[in-house]
């Protein structure tokens, strides 16, 4: 079984407990948007209990998973300098901008969660997360993972872990493998096409220099709207 304890090098910046699952998780609570697309495109959305209100994909298997967490920002707040003051306020108070239902979670009897600390905006304050985790498990609870990866390499070091922490390491590495042929694709350098520019000058001379003919005129239009 992968664990975050285990691993010599993870994206995962700290974890409650020794890092280590008794079995495969079940039931799994999603406080991230990234951690949830990954769950589902390891094919475990039916082990997703609850997700965060910001998660929206895959729509089609998130649409009976419950939402876990709200916005705490007042809605009526439009102004740039409101919103920031609100924000500001809420990091330095320690309240976050997230609040989390403690009481939903721990009737759902999660056994992993899925979180970060990296971000003090972009998720639910991490020693919460800790506490409604204690608090849902009883003794000690579900395990919690901080997903913090840095580059594109932790991305996929991400997707490994957690299919090591459900037990389904196999399609972890299926899912990196063609994640790593599309993105090899991509840094493929294309053949640059050689271009003919055919300028007809006021001498009438041609530029020649390939196969691509671009016509440099000027239009009868532009005359009549000069003149």
């Amino acid at each position: 079984m992968a664990s975050p304890g285990t691993e010599t090098r993870h994206p995962a910046q700290a974890w409650s407990g020794s890092g280590q699952l008794e079995r495969p998780a079940r039931r799994i609570v999603s406080l991230l948007p990234s951690a949830t697309e990954i769950v589902c495109a390891l094919g475990l959305a039916d082990r997703l209990v609850a997700v965060t209100h910001e998660c929206d994909h895959p729509p089609a298997e998130l649409t009976h998973v419950p939402r876990i967490t709200s916005n705490l920002l007042p809605p009526e707040l439009r102004r740039s300098d409101e919103i920031d003051a609100a924000v500001r306020s809420a990091v330095s108070t320690g309240h976050g901008l997230y609040a989390l239902d403690e009481s939903e979670m721990a009737r759902l009897e999660p056994d992993l969660v899925l979180t970060q600390e990296l971000c003090q905006v972009c998720a639910v304050a991490y020693p919460r997360v800790l506490e409604a985790a204690r608090l849902a498990g009883g003794g000690p609870g579900p395990m919690v993972v901080s997903l913090e990866p840095h580059s594109i390499a932790d991305v996929f070091a991400t997707i490994r872990l957690v299919a090591g922490l459900a037990g389904v390491e196999e399609r972890g590495n299926a899912l990196v493998a063609g994640l790593t042929r599309r993105l090899d694709a991509l840094q493929r350098p294309a053949r640059r096409p050689r271009v003919e520019r055919m300028h007809h000058s006021s001498t009438g001379s041609v530029d020649r220099s390939s196969r691509v003919r671009v016509r440099h005129e000027v239009s009868p239009v532009l005359w009549g709207l000069r003149g």
